[in-house]
């Protein structure tokens, strides 16, 4: 029990003392629910009579992982505050960083058009309005894949940073 007790007052601290160093921790949220919300929308393509329900967890999962990708990029922007990197490191972070905000940008949007087609689904509901939503939700989801992919290599650039170049958490210290 003792050893346990240490490691909750460890995690505590080092959340308190140092949000940067909880950033390996937080992102793999996004990226576990972003890859998951899909298969609820192609249940819902599939499955028409619980189309509403699986379109509903969809949109849960998408919002959890936008709050998850903001908080992502806070305890990143805030590790990235405490490095001093070399030439190198720089790059490969300016990157990470730059894909980072991308993915976000990408999930906002993404997020939020599906929250609009949920909330207009009882309008379009209709057997007459299937088939155009069919074909939204097919174009939607290849707009999400291109996000899944930024989201991919934010991740690449991430391990990078980790495995490449040494950077790690004080977390795991």
């Amino acid at each position: 029990m003792d050893e346990l007790t240490h490691n909750f007052t460890h995690v505590f601290s080092v959340v308190f003392s140092d949000w940067g160093s909880t950033h390996p921790l937080v992102i793999h949220f996004p990226i576990a629910l972003y890859f998951v919300a899909p298969i609820f929308i192609l249940a819902g393509l599939i499955f028409k009579k619980r189309s509403k329900t699986f379109y509903t967890s969809a949109l849960i999962l998408m919002v959890l992982g936008l709050a998850a990708v903001f908080t992502a990029l806070s305890s990143g922007e805030s590790a990235a505050e405490h490095l001093k990197p070399d030439s190198t490191v720089v790059e490969t972070l300016g990157e990470h960083d730059e894909l980072a905000h991308r993915t976000r940008n990408i999930f906002v949007i993404l997020t939020v058009t599906f929250f609009i087609f949920v909330l207009l689904q009882n309008k379009f509901d209709k057997k007459a309005h299937r088939q155009p939503q069919a074909i939204f939700l097919i174009l939607f989801l290849l707009a999400y894949l291109f996000g899944l992919l930024t989201l991919l290599n934010t991740a690449h650039y991430g391990g990078k940073l980790v495995h490449y170049h040494g950077i790690h958490s004080q977390f795991f210290k």
